[in-house]
Parts: structure tokens; C-alpha cells; sequence
């Protein structure tokens, strides 16, 4: 395992750790040790690949026992063409199996797919602006609190960069959740409370900028959200999020089964796939709601104007305003998700994963074809293979 980052003179380091198994009076053990810092002169593939297999070597470990790697998500370690992780797997066969956080890896699909439509990436940004515009002043916070209670409702303190994600749900939320990168589940939460409440963050929006200092951001914000095409990104973005919420929250699970969450993964990614399939009759309902929420607001629907020489996907032709926002946002959108779901959930990794299941707490789980699969992927570490299923059964 390893990982690169800078040290206070701005010098990169590259952090290397080891994680094994051994055995200690008739009992096995799995451990993680830190075995120091390598300073790097290039932080590319084949430096930084380079320099882990010399200082394994260097430090005495016998690397046909590799096994494995883990690293962070970045282009420069996972890449499928020349990342550190390819490198290494090139020169050790055995060391194929690449772990990195599974609730990492789906959060990377919503990153990465949201990235991928310049439309949904520019509204996310400005979605997060928002939030953090409105949470980060007491004045404001105050003025949305107000606003809510004029319906009628208790304003409760709501943050969703805490952890106590189970006190929190308890609760009915009243105010805006705030946006976080690190907070998982915060975009399909924010999303859906922006939808349930628009009119009032409007309400909210106009209050701030007639009574403080900063309205000039509010207006902007507030054009901004009424915009038909900025509604249709948060109607779509939040119903396909919505999908990826429950899995997210498996895989943050102390007691996750990674091959069931594995399986959950390739389900989504079928899930996505059948609506890409009846894509017409899924985004005619989004758009539908979209214009219901238009319409309560006084928002003009409409679609963006289009110029006779199309150089972007988000200009492609189209007759009617639903047709341009099912072709131009819904469909690539979906397309990415499918995407990044089998780029980082694929199929062939799912054999490795069985081994999980010779864990004393999953034998129940455990079939003839699935102890066959672990003796396939394992052939190289399990001295007699053909015995396996035998030696399952004495356990």
C-alpha cells in the first residue's frame, strides 16, 4: 500500500506500508506495518512504480508473494494503461488483486460521471456555492430558519459533514443540507431537500438579498435556480444519485459483504442499463416533474438556444424542449454512470472476492461452484487445490 504527498519543505514523499498475514502459536494474524518514507523525484507511473518495487526488494521481502496492491484512486496509480498499479501487475502476475475503498470507488463514479457533462459539473458547482453561501453566516442561516418557520415547521440544525448520520435521518430535515465532497451521500441529500423546498430557497435567496450585505450573490444565485435547464439537471442528477444512495451507505457498513455489495454494483450498473433502454419513457416522468416545479415558480420552460454549427454534445439537435434535455443531459448522464460503475465495479474481480467467504462467519454462503471459483483464483497459494472442497468441509 502507498501513498504520495507533499512534506513541509514541498518535497514529495511517498508513504509505503505492507499488510500480511502470519502465523503465532497455531493462530494467523493480519497485520499492517509502516515501513517508511521514500523521497520521489518524478511523481509519474513508472517513478513511482519503480520506486516501491526497488525499496521492497531493497527492505528484504520476497515479492512472488505479492498479492496485492492498494492505492488511491488517482489516474497515476489506478490506470488501466500504464498506472502503478498496471506496472507492477505487469512484472508480478500474482499481484492483481487492486484494493481500494469500495464506497470510494462508487463515490468516484458520481464524481467522475457528474464531471463528464459539462452541464451537471457546472451545476454542481453552483449547487455547492449555494450551500455553503446560505450555511456559512449566522445572519443567513437565520433568515432561512425564519423562512422555513413561516410554513409552519421547526427549524432543526442540520449539518451533513457530521457523523452522526443515524440521529440525523431520525429527524425530519428542515434546513439545506450542506454540500461536502467528503460526506458521501450529500449530493443525492441536498438534491432532494433543493427540489422538495425550491420555492422556499427562493424565498430564502430574495430574503438575503434585501436585508444584508452580499445580495448581489444572491441575485445571482437566484437567476441562476431560475433557469429552466439548471431545474432539469437537479430533477435528473437527484433521480439517478438516488440509485447509488443505498449502496453507499452498504459499503460504509462495518458488516459489509463485499461479494453481495459487489453483486449490488453489477445490479446498478443492469438497473442503469434498462433505463438507458426505455430512456424516453423514464425522463418523459422527470420531465413532468421538472415542469411542475416550473410552473410553480414562474419558470419560463425552455431550452437553451442552439447555434447552426453544433461542436458540443449538449447542442445536439432536437425538435421538442423534452427531447433536448433527454438527449443533451439524461442520456450521456446515464451513459457515464454505466460507465464508471464497469470501469470500477467489474465483472472479473468478483473471484477474488469469493476468498472473503472462507471467513468462519460466511461459510454458510460458501457452494461447490464458489469454493471451485476459489481454487481457480487461488491456485498459486492453496497447496492442493483438487483438496479444497474437502478441506472446507473438515473446517
Amino acid at each position: 500500500m502507498a501513498d504520495e504527498c507533499a512534506d513541509c519543505s514541498n518535497q514529495a514523499q511517498l508513504s509505503i506500508c505492507i499488510r500480511y498475514c502470519y502465523t503465532e502459536n497455531d493462530a494467523w494474524y493480519v497485520t499492517e506495518d509502516f515501513c517508511g518514507f521514500v523521497e520521489l523525484v518524478k511523481t509519474n507511473a513508472e517513478t513511482i512504480s519503480t520506486c516501491i518495487l526497488n525499496k521492497l526488494r531493497e527492505w528484504g521481502f520476497d515479492l512472488t508473494r505479492l498479492r496485492g496492491q492498494g492505492y488511491d484512486g488517482c489516474s497515476t496509480m489506478t490506470g488501466e494503461v500504464s498506472g502503478v498499479k498496471t506496472r507492477i501487475t505487469q512484472e508480478l502476475s500474482n499481484a492483481k488483486y487492486f484494493v481500494h475503498c469500495r464506497s470510494h470507488c462508487l463515490n468516484l463514479v458520481v464524481v467522475n460521471s457528474c464531471q463528464s457533462v459539462a452541464v451537471v459539473r457546472n451545476f454542481m458547482a453552483i449547487l455547492g456555492k449555494i450551500t455553503w453561501f446560505i450555511s456559512a453566516s449566522s445572519k443567513r442561516k437565520n433568515i432561512m430558519k425564519s423562512v422555513m418557520k413561516d410554513e409552519g415547521q421547526i427549524a432543526i440544525q442540520f449539518d451533513l459533514m457530521y457523523d452522526q448520520e443515524e440521529g440525523l435521518f431520525s429527524q425530519e430535515k428542515r434546513l439545506l443540507p450542506t454540500l461536502a465532497e467528503t460526506r458521501w451521500t450529500s449530493r443525492t441529500d441536498t438534491l432532494t431537500w433543493l427540489l422538495k423546498h425550491y420555492d422556499k430557497v427562493l424565498d430564502i435567496l430574495d430574503e438575503i438579498q434585501n436585508q444584508t450585505v452580499g445580495n448581489s450573490d444572491a441575485t445571482s444565485y437566484k437567476m441562476t435556480l431560475l433557469n429552466f435547464e439548471i431545474l432539469v439537471v437537479a430533477v435528473v442528477t437527484q433521480f439517478l444519485l438516488g440509485y447509488l444512495r443505498p449502496l453507499s451507505i452498504e459499503l460504509q457498513s462495518e458488516n459489509c459483504d463485499l461479494v453481495e455489495a459487489h453483486v449490488q454494483a453489477r445490479s446498478l450498473a443492469a438497473s442503469f442499463l434498462e433505463i438507458r433502454e426505455h430512456a424516453e419513457e423514464a425522463f418523459d416522468g422527470l420531465f413532468k416533474r421538472a415542469s411542475t416545479i416550473a410552473n410553480k415558480n414562474d419558470i419560463t420552460i425552455n431550452k437553451p438556444r442552439t447555434s447552426g454549427r453544433q461542436r458540443h454534445r449538449a447542442n445536439a439537435a432536437a425538435e421538442t424542449v423534452e427531447q433536448h434535455y433527454r438527449i443533451n443531459i439524461f442520456i450521456p448522464l446515464i451513459d457515464h454512470i454505466i460507465k464508471h460503475l464497469n470501469d470500477r465495479f467489474p465483472d472479473d474481480i468478483k473471484p477474488m472476492l469469493y476468498g472473503f467467504y472462507l471467513l468462519p462467519r460466511y461459510f454458510c454462503k460458501l457452494t461447490e461452484d464458489i469454493i471451485g471459483s476459489i481454487a481457480n483464483e487461488y491456485i498459486n497459494d492453496i497447496p492442493y487445490p483438487d483438496d479444497l472442497p474437502q478441506e472446507v468441509h473438515r473446517w
